[in-house]
């Protein structure tokens, strides 16, 4: 036997119990599935297989030519990759947050921000001018408010200050861009799904699991396809995550672990089927 058998161990199981049936394990730590040399000799699993000390191999193994010469193999059976089923993420009311949506908090700070330093430095170019009205802190903040929305053209020519005017101008060109960013934000915030995924890779589920923010539903029934994952992940946590009760819930079925999911107050996770998924779901 040779890393993740799938649903061909899993066959082989059933038909071990139904028949009443013994059997003997042999893991094959070397060589992999074999090479084949001139002399017709085999190494690795299929050398096992020529000399008799086993008689099934249990995994999905390439037919090749010379294989398939050598070895009688039983009917090709597709390879079926995994999903994760996770309940839908709540959706979002981005009609009334999609003004803020646009710019991060950070970004929103730092606007502001700009706000009043353009306030504060209207006023104290408009002290140094003798001979201009001089205005409060409240209105200078509100006159930059207005540079950024109204384009300014008013205050500009109004002003007969060469600073003012210098300020005013450098103002006005960073309002045109944050309004460009500005549009160009929100026309990919609409365009982008407003539900977001709690995670994108294994590596961060299993992180989410260990945290306690998720519960791992797995099959007991589809043990191959875990050991599959297992042994193809480059995550070492993986595995001792599914072997804690704490952070793993157990089902007997398919149908079962889709309940489960629906059920579960909490987060849960499913590792299934691709393909059996995708059929339940389109029936529901």
């Amino acid at each position: 036997m040779l890393y993740g058998p799938g649903i061909v161990w899993e066959i082989l199981c059933d038909m071990a119990n139904r028949l009443n049936l013994t059997y003997e394990i042999e893991n094959v730590e070397v060589e992999g599935w074999g090479k084949r040399f001139e002399n017709d000799t085999w190494t690795g699993a299929f050398g096992c297989l020529k000399e008799g000390k086993a008689e099934i191999l249990a995994g999905g193994s390439m037919m090749t030519p010379n294989r398939n010469k050598a070895f009688d193999f039983s009917d090709p059976i597709g390879y079926q990759s995994s999903s994760i089923l996770i309940k839908v993420p709540i959706r979002e009311n981005f009609v009334a947050q999609m003004l803020a949506y646009a710019f991060g908090w950070k970004i929103w700070l730092s606007i502001i921000g700009c706000f009043v330093l353009a306030g504060f430095a209207y006023r104290f170019i408009q002290n140094q001018n003798f001979g201009f009205t001089r205005t409060t802190q409240t209105s200078n903040i509100l006159l930059a408010h207005s540079l950024v929305f109204f384009r300014g053209k008013k205050f500009y020519l109004t002003n007969h200050s060469l600073s003012s005017r210098i300020l005013i101008a450098t103002v006005w060109i960073c309002s045109l861009f944050l309004m460009a960013f500005f549009g160009a934000n929100l026309v990919a915030l609409f365009a982008h799904g407003a539900s977001k995924l709690p995670f994108e890779t294994l590596e961060e589920l299993v992180r989410l699991v260990k945290s306690g923010e998720y519960k791992l539903v797995l099959d007991i029934k589809s043990t191959g396809r875990i050991e599959m994952i297992e042994a193809f992940t480059d995550d070492p946590e993986f595995s001792k995550i599914i072997t804690d009760k704490n952070l793993v819930i157990l089902v007997d079925s398919l149908e079962d672990g889709i309940k489960t999911v629906q059920q579960y107050e909490g987060n849960a996770a499913f590792i299934a089927p691709s393909g059996r998924l995708r059929v339940l779901a389109s029936l529901e």
